[in-house]
């Protein structure tokens, strides 16, 4: 059963090219453009993974995982933000959040690839 990546960017072109990277790849993709939309979107119908960026409107990358990591039903969900935010303080923010990894954009679509198969041992 293919494995399902969340993709949280309020970026439509970044959104488009990850999925296109990740589907690509057998996953299936589902996306959301901030991080409110990606929070119900969680409740309803929790993926096995999560890429999310940080600064959007509505609800930042940040307090999305902070609620998503608060909640039993998605708190074990691996977080892998996807951010511009390059400072020390911003990798220290998205680790105290829940987040399990901190990749800085630009990035590869295909690093992205290679780090979503390696939380699956794929």
């Amino acid at each position: 059963m293919p494995k399902t990546v969340l993709v949280v960017d309020d970026d439509l072109h970044l959104r488009q090219m990850m999925q296109t990277a990740l589907t690509m790849e057998g996953y299936v993709v589902v996306a959301a453009g901030h991080g409110r939309q990606a929070f119900h979107m969680m409740m309803k119908q929790p993926a096995d993974i999560i890429v999310m960026d940080i600064d959007m409107p509505e609800m930042d990358g940040l307090e999305a995982i902070q609620k998503l990591k608060a909640n039993p039903l998605t708190a074990s969900i691996p977080v892998i933000m996807l951010t511009a935010a390059n400072r020390a303080n911003d990798v220290i923010r998205s680790l105290d959040a829940g987040a399990d990894l901190h990749l800085v954009k630009p990035f590869s679509p295909f690093a992205l690839v290679d780090l979503v198969k390696a939380y699956f041992k794929e």
